[in-house]
């Protein structure tokens, strides 16, 4: 059976700056200390066609972008807890780092519907709130289009929580893998259980709904293609 899932939607964590461990905090991507995003965090997505292109959005305040200082006073951002909406802005989030990322095999259709949720909210952008509707409503909101598994939220959506989620399924995906290569290397020890041996090696081999990459795996991944490009880093 031919699996139609030739395209991506990636959703991307920068993790508050407490949640990256001491010991990666060299190896992770730079960011800026006095930004917002390295304090509380940042979500954005992005989504890849079938020809491996990938457009990333992500929402911002207007007022909280760099260049951005002289916005009308109705546009700044008020008190943490405030309900004031403010003029909000669909960015090209390509650039942005993370720590965290959660990678969906989808179809063309998903694809399409979340592109376009996306495009128009980008000419259309949606008012932004600090705790009603920020980068991480907007990423999970796009991504439902799709109807995909999202990570679970408090009843205020954080990056905190989609990082720890992210971090929990790589470890258990890993934990998996593992023992389901182990159970086939003894099982194929065994002519008459031989069946069952592929049987798991051939569920291995498929391609997941999702696939969860935490900080220790960014970093390998950072390494790993660090390495293809400038050899040995």
């Amino acid at each position: 059976m031919t699996d139609n899932r030739v395209c991506k939607a990636t959703i991307y964590s920068e993790s508050p700056d407490l949640m990256i461990p001491r010991k990666l905090k060299h190896m992770i991507m730079p960011r800026d200390p006095n930004e917002l995003g390295t304090a509380v965090g940042h979500v954005f997505f992005g989504i890849t066609d079938k020809n491996g292109v990938e457009k990333v959005y992500g929402l911002h305040a207007v007022c909280a972008m760099v260049g951005n200082d002289n916005v009308p006073p109705e546009d700044r951002m008020g008190p943490i807890f405030s309900t004031r909406k403010v003029a909000g802005c669909v960015a090209d989030d390509s650039k942005e780092p993370y720590d965290d990322k959660l990678v969906y095999n989808i179809t063309e259709e998903q694809y399409k519907k979340i592109e376009k949720f996306a495009e128009d909210a980008k000419a259309n952008p949606p008012k932004y709130n600090i705790l009603t509707n920020n980068c991480v409503c907007f990423a999970y909101n796009a991504l439902r289009q799709a109807e995909v598994k999202l990570p679970p939220q408090l009843p205020v959506y954080t990056p905190g929580m989609t990082s720890l989620h992210i971090r929990a399924l790589d470890v258990a995906q890993t934990t998996k893998k593992n023992l389901g290569l182990a159970a086939a290397k003894i099982l194929k020890q065994f002519p008459p259980t031989r069946s069952v041996s592929e049987k798991i090696l051939e569920d291995i081999r498929k391609k997941p709904s999702m696939e969860g990459h935490g900080v220790t795996s960014v970093v390998k991944l950072l390494k790993s293609t660090l390495n293809k490009k400038y050899g040995r880093f």
